[in-house]
């Protein structure tokens, strides 16, 4: 299971020191893993709460994804704005 709000999330990779770079350029984590991995693994993403993570509504989904699964990357961290 890939969880966090960021794991899937383009637009606050470069974060606020970007310079050029563009929201398109970054891979993200979920990407990352599903282009090594292939078919090989089944990955499930739950992405826990949105940004800035004001809520706790899709905790529980997060919580039964990592549970299913045998090993989960849990990605934190911090908008661009922050």
């Amino acid at each position: 299971a890939v969880i966090g709000a960021l794991a899937d999330d383009k637009r606050n990779l470069n974060g606020a020191w970007s310079g050029d770079g563009r929201e398109q350029d970054p891979v993200t984590v979920l990407e990352g893993i599903r282009a090594k991995t292939g078919n090989s693994a089944k990955i499930t993403f739950a992405p826990g709460c949105d940004i800035p993570c004001e809520d706790a509504k899709g905790f529980d989904e997060a919580v039964r994804a990592a549970r299913q699964s045998d090993f989960v990357i849990l990605t934190v961290g911090e908008d661009a704005q922050m």
